[in-house]
């Protein structure tokens, strides 16, 4: 069943296939700078939102956007009603919960570490002169920073050696 339809002036987008895979800063940018900053897809049944403008005014806008769908670009149902798959008054409900678990002086404190990690993702590609931040950082970091707050080493997916973070 189709959830969502196209809209005159909307930029129809399979994120899922080429060329968007490949050209997706590109795409992107169009959206961006086109004037319309939404696009849509139908083989997705979804749209997506390339102003940060747009993006915070959908993700506040609680009769527009669900949780429940879940986090994905398809619109599963999301299992257990936990925090991410849940909407206000449950997620208010819940952040309140667990808010003094994740104070600014915790996550000061995990800073000296986070800092360690970036600066040894840098050193280790010094010699070529170059890197990809995103490609380098954006998976890395945020898993990094999960086991630290787990207490879990992390697990170097080169030799699947435990690294001593």
């Amino acid at each position: 069943m189709t959830k969502t339809c196209p809209v005159d002036g909307v930029m129809d987008v399979d994120f899922n296939r080429d060329p968007f895979q490949t050209n997706f800063k590109s795409i992107y940018a169009q959206l961006v700078t086109g004037g319309c900053p939404y696009a849509h897809s139908s083989d997705g049944d979804h749209y997506a939102i390339a102003s940060h403008e747009g993006i915070k005014s959908v993700l506040k806008d609680h009769k527009l956007w669900k949780n429940k769908h879940g986090a994905g670009l398809s619109y599963e149902p999301a299992g257990e009603e936990v925090l991410i798959s849940v909407d206000p008054p449950e997620h208010t409900k819940q952040v309140r919960m667990i808010a003094g678990s994740f104070s600014r002086d915790y996550f000061d404190s995990l800073r000296p570490d986070l800092e360690a990690y970036v600066h040894q993702v840098i050193d280790k590609n010094f010699d070529r002169g170059r890197m990809d931040l995103h490609q380098e950082l954006s998976i890395g970091l945020p898993m990094f920073a999960v086991f630290k707050i787990l207490g879990l080493p992390l697990v170097d997916e080169n030799n699947c050696d435990r690294t001593p973070w």
